[in-house]
């Protein structure tokens, strides 16, 4: 009988799922375990609140979302009872064992580790599940660097095909596997000649002078597609794209060879690192020709010589709204404009000329989606210069009565007269001066310094009239202009849209950088003139420049999003919906379902209603 049996059917139950790596015979054990573990609570009849199912690795539970979520829950006491199948799947560090420890002596909440059917008792288990934490966290440092360390070796010292370690299908190869036994298995490559033929003919074409845009079409009409990939993350056979075909043209494999070591791990991270081109491992002869090596070589030089006799086309300076004003932060080169279609709707993006010309290995800075570019700079446009987009006639007239109650308070015509009335002595003076010189009063020296202290003070006086007559010249052209305004505004209803498009016209340039941040400048001079107030008031150099992040969506994003829709609209449907129903129809795994529940419950779109404890009277609710 299971220790589950002696708790009472009121039990708030979490169930803790998590997969030890994402390969792809993990996921499915994965979801062998989620099945398993409700089976086993709801066998003893015990009330579940929410499983929580980690479908990607992680050994810090800072990066584990499922994980910190069953945490925040435990914290706000609506959960008696943890199920997970041991330690290791719950921590792999002590410091992290020691805290989910001390939350557990502080809520009074059970844990019951399935594997070994053992309910979890701090007096009698401390010291050994301490221990057993200290274990698990050096066990999977070794085990991490044995897996470097063999790859290491393969890569240095293995010979022909025994050097390549790729799961993935290769577009011109069939992979073959044979299993000797249980532990044992032979791989090994052989061309597919089909594709091995698409292969040549695109090779041939590269020859002709055909760029890889017109070859992607090109081989896209001749029926060519990718080969997509299997397991978890499944992507069916889709248009190859042009950048994908120059990677594939370029690649030492289709005679025969490879380069390894071009990045590794980072254990820590879980970061890919990029490593310098001499600490790369050139292997020859690891998967059999496509083509000869002198051909293929003859191609690449073909290619390369291509690269760098493109330039930036001055006939196209300015062809395009964004053309010359996103520039690239790493190498200081302007961005390029691209398209291609997805699902028949075209896609513009920008990519750095550099990695346009000479690859990623050049620049490997981000391309930018134009749509979700003008998106996220409008709305840190709207952020900076809100009160253009809020302006009325009332801050107008706020402003008119400022400036009309420092014209009346100014003092400036008297200050003007007094210096015109100094002046006018000083030019007595100098008269006086010229007349004692001509009398013989005094001699030619005196007369010269006299004269010229009298005109450098005459200069001086002269600049203090002049600033004088400009400071009321302003101040009154500024209310003359103000007035000006206000009979616009009153007279024209400004739109939304139709500003953001000025603004996106003063864009004088946007500064890209790898991690998403993007500084923008904008153009004073047609700030000034599109938009009266900037040429009235005084503006510093932060009110034409600023800083927004740029959020990159990838086609997972996508997919998650347009899946998230189809289980809302199931939901819509028919409230009363189980998630592995929903699995089910859709065709998809029970974890990803559970992960995309848990998505749409974050963001609000969808609440989980219990009326009841018992799980039929139990329903979700669209939040519209």
């Amino acid at each position: 009988m299971s220790e589950l049996s002696k708790f009472s059917p009121q039990t708030r139950v979490a169930i803790y799922n998590r997969v030890s790596t994402e390969k792809k015979v993990q996921m499915e054990a994965l979801d062998v375990q989620v099945a398993y573990t409700r089976k086993l609570v709801e066998d003893n009849h015990l009330t579940i609140v929410d499983q929580y199912i980690e479908p990607e690795t992680g050994t810090e539970a800072e990066h584990r979302l499922e994980y910190q979520r069953m945490i925040r829950d435990i914290k706000a006491d609506r959960i008696d009872l943890v199920v997970v199948k041991c330690s290791d799947r719950l921590c792999r560090d002590q410091a992290e064992w020691h805290n989910f420890v001390k939350l557990h002596l502080q809520k009074k909440f059970q844990l019951y580790f399935y594997l070994d059917d053992h309910i979890y008792d701090h007096e009698r288990d401390d010291i050994k599940y301490s221990v057993q934490a200290i274990v698990d966290a050096e066990q999977s440092k070794i085990t991490s660097k044995k897996i470097r360390d063999i790859h290491s070796n393969r890569q240095i010292y293995a010979t022909g095909s025994k050097a390549l370690h790729i799961c993935r299908p290769l577009y011109g190869w069939d992979r073959n596997v044979e299993f000797i036994d249980e532990n044992t298995k032979r791989v090994w490559w052989t061309v597919n000649e089909k594709e091995a033929t698409e292969l040549r003919y695109a090779l041939s074409l590269v020859e002709q002078g055909i760029g890889f845009y017109r070859l992607a079409n090109i081989m896209y009409d001749r029926g060519v597609r990718s080969k997509g990939t299997t397991g978890y993350h499944k992507m069916p056979s889709v248009r190859i794209a042009a950048n994908t075909w120059k990677k594939m043209l370029t690649s030492p494999m289709l005679h025969g060879d490879c380069i390894l070591h071009k990045e590794v791990s980072n254990f820590y991270t879980k970061e890919r690192v990029k490593l310098p081109q001499e600490d790369w491992i050139y292997k020859e002869n690891v998967i059999p020709p496509i083509v000869s090596r002198e051909y293929h070589e003859k191609i690449v030089q073909i290619i390369d010589a291509r690269r760098f006799q493109m330039g930036c086309c001055k006939g196209l300076a300015g062809t395009y709204k964004w053309s010359n004003r996103l520039v690239c932060a790493n190498c200081k080169k302007p961005y390029y404009r691209m398209h291609y279609k997805l699902n028949s709707e075209k896609v513009i993006t920008w990519k750095c000329s550099e990695q346009f010309q000479r690859t990623r290995s050049a620049c490997d800075n981000m391309v930018i989606a134009e749509k979700e570019l003008e998106k996220q700079l409008a709305a840190a446009l709207k952020e900076k210069y809100a009160y253009l987009f809020h302006i009325s006639s009332g801050l107008i007239n706020d402003t008119i009565h400022t400036i009309e109650k420092a014209l009346c308070n100014s003092d400036n015509g008297k200050k003007l007269k007094a210096l015109e009335t100094q002046r006018e002595l000083l030019l007595r003076n100098k008269d006086v001066l010229f007349h004692k010189l001509m009398n013989g009063v005094i001699s030619d020296e005196d007369f010269g310094i006299y004269k010229d202290r009298l005109e450098k003070e005459l200069r001086e006086l002269e600049e203090k009239i002049e600033g004088q007559k400009d400071g009321e010249k302003s101040l009154a052209d500024q209310y003359r202009r103000l007035q000006q305004i206000r009979d616009t505004i009153e007279n024209k209803n400004y739109n939304e849209q139709a500003i953001l498009e000025i603004l996106y016209g003063c864009v004088e340039v946007i500064e890209i950088h790898n991690n998403g941040d993007m500084d923008v400048t904008m153009s004073r001079e047609l700030m000034r003139s599109k938009f009266e107030l900037y040429s009235i008031v005084e503006s510093d150099y932060s009110l034409f420049h600023f800083s927004f992040t740029y959020k990159k969506e990838t086609i997972y994003d996508r997919n998650r999003k347009a899946y998230n829709e189809k289980v809302l609209e199931l939901i819509r449907s028919e409230k009363y919906i189980t998630i592995p129903q929903m699995a089910e129809r859709l065709g998809n795994t029970y974890s990803y379902t559970w992960h995309s529940i848990q998505q749409l419950k974050e963001q609000g779109r969808i609440v989980y209603i219990k009326e009841k404890f018992e799980h039929s009277e139990c329903y979700w609710e669209v939040v519209e």
